[in-house]
């Protein structure tokens, strides 16, 4: 199977139905006979380059808005990762010699109008998984449980990072590398790391930051600056203004005020130059670009866009979910602050979660006894309960079941939340019968509602 390349995981799925768009974002150029889109890049103020798959092989496509070039990279589709940074893509593929296991790094300078490509010479003798490179050149691989540091194609440093290293992705200008791990996110600038309070399978960077999978923006440090999108595929900020997916269509947000610029399916992909952006998706085998002003527009220029005319009523869509007392039911386990946000639907109100602790809960999956509270006309507030999940981590495992092992058999103290989670067949008891339906779950043998009245 081929190994997905760190930017490829940055724009792997866009090989899906482009929607019509509307007059606010014009057509560039199209791409035939496109397999996949692998990757969207920019470098200089607005030129873009898109990686493609076309004949098993990989083809960049450079375009400013105005002209586009298409070259071969002569690399094949079965290269296992991609980096890129600066103006240069990197090329990492596996071979072996003399039997030993080692890596052939080509690059692609993407400034010149003309192919341009060239194979470094490598003495990495590494049998490597997802890499990246950083402004100054050095490589970063991941091996095994270690990242590996190369300056020079020679062995630099080892680091051994709190999580197990699971993809490596540049930030936009390469001084920071990130890796996606087992747990938080850690970043790597100059050799030295730090973690952040991001949990995502995986980032796309942007001039001054990077989203994450479920479509929230963060600074380079980690910090929350746009929340309201629910397109995993890189929103994407510039003039204090945030562009993303939310609902099928692609939204402005600025000042606090959502602007629908046209329709878009949620597998568009953005990428932001100086003064516009670029969205790619793929129409059966045909790849269409299409390049929009990153310049905030006003609510009233699209007929689609909130107006001061709409109606000011606070209120949250509440329909799918089963309310018990002030206790917020039918929350499906694994999902996500920002998949809960779009569920909710919050019109005129503001929506903020927390952590069971207390403290404000950004992104990250949902648990038990983590708080919703809703501030609009008035204030509703709801502990949010996952049946099954009793430990509080968002998920259904063997850790739920030593704590409601320790209930009964120990008759262990457990919070209204916890006991709540634990009452699976929703009777008002926790027994041994809730315990075998945990089991039986656990061992993919069984179902747990999610609905305390089960008529749902």
């Amino acid at each position: 199977m081929r190994v997905k390349s760190l930017f490829t995981a940055v724009v792997i799925i866009v090989c899906m139905v482009l929607c019509t768009v509307s007059s606010s974002s014009d057509t560039v150029c199209t791409i035939d006979e496109c397999e996949e889109i692998m990757g969207i890049y920019n470098f200089g103020e607005n030129d873009f380059a898109v990686l493609y798959i076309s004949g098993r092989t990989y083809h960049i496509a450079v375009t400013d808005g105005d002209n586009v070039n298409l070259y071969d990279t002569e690399m094949s589709a079965d290269t296992n990762a991609v980096s890129y940074v600066g103006e240069n893509l990197f090329f990492f593929e596996n071979v072996i010699e003399e039997e030993v296991p080692a890596v052939k790094i080509c690059r692609y300078d993407c400034r010149y109008n003309t192919k341009n490509y060239s194979v470094l010479n490598s003495d990495i003798k590494i049998l490597q998984g997802s890499c990246a490179v950083n402004n100054n050149g050095d490589i970063y691989f991941i091996d095994g449980r270690d990242v590996k540091v190369y300056s020079d194609y020679k062995l630099a440093d080892t680091i051994n990072v709190p999580s197990v290293p699971l993809t490596l992705i540049p930030s936009y200008g390469g001084e920071v590398i990130y890796c996606i791990t087992g747990g938080e996110i850690t970043a790597f600038a100059d050799r030295e790391y730090y973690t952040l309070p991001v949990q995502s399978d995986y980032i796309y960077p942007s001039q001054n930051g990077f989203s994450d999978c479920y479509g929230t923006v963060y600074s380079l440090d980690g910090t929350v600056l746009c929340d309201k999108f629910d397109g995993t595929h890189g929103s994407v900020e510039a003039n204090d203004c945030y562009f993303g997916i939310s609902g099928g269509k692609l939204v402005q947000i600025y000042n606090e005020k959502e602007t629908v610029l046209c329709e878009m399916s949620s597998s568009e992909y953005l990428c932001m130059g100086s003064d516009r952006f670029i969205c790619v998706g793929q129409n059966g085998s045909t790849a269409e670009i299409l390049f929009m002003s990153n310049e905030p527009v006003k609510s009233d220029v699209f007929s689609d866009s909130v107006t001061d005319s709409e109606s000011k009523e606070s209120k949250v869509n509440l329909a799918g979910f089963d309310i018990n007392g002030d206790m917020l039911c039918g929350i499906t386990p694994g999902t996500t602050v920002a998949q809960m946000r779009k569920m909710l639907d919050p019109k005129n109100c503001t929506v903020t979660f927390y952590s069971k602790d207390g403290t404000e809960k950004k992104s990250g999956v949902i648990g038990t006894g983590c708080t919703v509270e809703i501030e609009g006309d008035y204030t509703q507030k709801y502990t949010l309960i996952i049946y099954g999940d009793i430990s509080g981590e968002g998920s259904i495992n063997t850790s739920d079941r030593r704590e409601m092992m320790k209930y009964l058999l120990y008759n262990e103290t457990a919070g209204k939340a916890k006991r709540e989670a634990s009452d699976l067949n929703h009777d008002g008891i926790i027994d041994l019968i809730d315990l075998t339906a945990l089991n039986n779950y656990i061992n993919g043998e069984g179902s747990i509602s999610q609905y305390h009245k089960n008529d749902k």
